[in-house]
C-alpha cells in the first residue's frame, strides 16, 4: 500500500502541475493587452512534446524545453526610457517665433528590442510645441542599450505660460507611455507684452484678455483668497495672490532692443488684514523704489483694490519687479506689461557759454525713441522760464 499510495501521490502532482501550466497560459494570454495577445503575434504557445503554433511576423517562438508550455514577450517587447521628464523653455520668447530645440535622449536599457511606434503632443497647449527626430523616421526600433535623440521646440501663438505634454507611444511594452512635461512662456506683440495672474491659473477677464498663469516668480507664496473684492472690474485676477516678506518677479523681455520702455500696471488686493498697519511693504521697478510704505487697509480698506501703473525703461531685457514688507507679507494680484513710445535725449541741459550780441552759438541735441512702439514727433518748440525764447532757434 505504501508504494501505490506514494505512486499515486506522484501521479497526481504530475497531473496537477501539468494543469496548472495550461491554465496559466491561457489566463495570462486572456487578461494580457490586445496588441500582445496571439491574435496580433505577440506571443506564441508549445505543446508538451514541442509541436508550437507557428508564430507571426515580429514574434519569438517560445521553448517548451522540459516543463511544458511557457509563454514568451515578442520581440519587440523593451522599455523605452526619456533622460528627462520635463523640458523647461526658460527664455521667454515672443509669439510667432521659434526656439532653439531642445534635444532629448531616448535610451533602451532592457534586454529586448523596443519599437516608438509615435511622438505624441498633448494638452491644450500642445499646437504651440513641435517635436522630430534628429534623423530617421517612425516608427523606429532600438535594440537593448541603443539610444536616439529627439528635438523639440517651443513655437508660441499666445503670450502667458504654455504647457503641454510629449507621449512617447510605444508597441508591446507592459508599462504606460512615458510623458514629458512641457513648459515655456511668452510675451506679446508690442504694446501686448504680458498680463500675469499672480498667485493663479491661466484666466480670461471678461474683457476679451487672457492673462497667463502665475510665472517668472522668485519666491513668495501663492494664495487663492475666495473673498469678494469691492472695487475692480477684475474679480477673476483679485481671486488670488502672491505673497512674503521679499518676493519677486524677473521677466525677460528680450525684444532685441539695446533700452525699451514699458507701462507696468500692478494690481493689488487685500483679502486678510483688518487694521492700519498689518501689512506694509515696498515696491521697486527696475531697482527703483516706485510705492513707498503701501497699506492697502489705509488706502482702500479691507477686501479693497488697488492699482498703479508706471513707466519704466528696461536696459538690459528683463524687467525686475521686487516687493518686500516692513510689515506682515507684500502681496500682488497681479502684473500687466504693456509697451510703450518714449522720448529720451542724451543730456538734459544745455549750456552754450557766453555769445556775443549778433552772434549765434550751435549746439547739438540727439533724441531718440527709447521705447518699442513708433513715436510720432509732431512739433519742436523752445520755451523759457527767465530769457526770452525768441533767443532760440531749433533745427533739425
Amino acid at each position: 500500500m505504501t508504494g501505490f499510495s506514494s505512486g499515486l501521490l506522484h501521479w497526481l502532482r504530475l497531473s496537477l502541475f501539468v494543469a496548472m501550466l495550461n491554465l496559466l497560459g491561457s489566463q495570462a494570454q486572456a487578461f494580457l493587452p490586445k496588441q500582445l495577445g496571439s491574435q496580433e503575434g505577440g506571443f506564441s504557445q508549445t505543446g508538451a512534446a514541442g509541436q508550437g503554433t507557428p508564430a507571426k511576423p515580429g514574434s519569438s517562438v517560445g521553448s517548451a524545453g522540459s516543463s511544458g508550455g511557457i509563454l514568451q514577450r515578442g520581440s519587440q517587447g523593451g522599455v523605452i526610457v526619456p533622460e528627462q521628464n520635463q523640458v523647461l523653455f526658460n527664455t521667454l520668447l515672443e509669439v510667432q517665433t521659434v526656439s532653439t530645440p531642445v534635444l532629448i535622449t531616448l535610451s533602451n536599457p532592457s534586454s529586448l528590442p523596443a519599437e516608438v511606434a509615435g511622438l505624441e503632443l498633448e494638452g491644450p497647449d500642445a499646437s504651440e510645441f513641435t517635436v522630430a527626430l534628429e534623423n530617421g523616421s517612425l516608427p523606429f526600433t532600438l535594440r537593448p542599450g541603443q539610444s536616439k535623440n529627439i528635438s523639440v521646440r517651443f513655437a508660441p501663438q499666445f503670450a502667458g505660460l504654455r504647457k503641454a505634454r510629449l507621449r512617447i507611444a510605444q508597441r508591446g511594452a507592459l508599462v504606460p507611455d512615458p510623458r514629458i512635461a512641457l513648459r515655456g512662456a511668452a510675451y506679446g506683440l508690442p504694446g501686448e507684452e504680458l498680463n500675469i495672474n499672480a498667485g493663479g491659473g491661466r484666466v480670461d477677464d471678461g474683457f476679451s484678455q487672457e492673462w497667463s498663469a502665475d510665472f517668472g516668480a522668485v519666491g513668495g507664496l501663492k494664495f487663492l483668497n475666495g473673498k469678494d473684492i469691492i472695487g475692480t472690474d477684475l474679480p477673476e485676477i483679485t481671486a488670488s495672490t502672491r505673497e512674503g516678506r521679499a518676493f519677486g518677479y524677473q521677466l525677460d523681455l528680450a525684444s532685441g532692443l539695446e533700452s525699451a520702455a514699458y507701462r507696468v500696471t500692478l494690481h493689488f488686493s487685500e483679502p486678510n488684514a483688518k487694521l492700519v498697519g498689518q501689512r506694509i511693504f515696498d515696491v521697486r521697478l527696475e531697482g527703483e523704489t516706485v510705492i513707498d510704505d503701501l497699506d492697502l487697509v489705509q488706502l482702500v480698506g479691507k477686501n479693497g483694490y488697488h492699482s498703479a501703473s508706471f513707466d519704466v525703461q528696461v536696459t538690459d531685457g528683463v524687467l525686475n519687479v521686487d516687493l518686500e514688507a516692513s510689515a506682515g507679507r507684500a502681496t500682488i494680484a497681479g502684473i500687466d506689461v504693456r509697451g510703450i513710445p518714449m522720448l529720451a535725449a542724451d543730456r538734459t541741459e544745455i549750456e552754450f557759454g557766453g555769445i556775443p550780441a549778433g552772434l549765434m552759438g550751435e549746439e547739438l541735441l540727439t533724441i531718440a525713441n527709447a521705447g518699442v512702439l513708433p513715436l510720432l514727433i509732431d512739433d519742436l518748440t523752445v520755451s523759457a522760464e527767465e530769457e526770452p525764447a525768441l533767443a532760440f532757434l531749433v533745427e533739425q
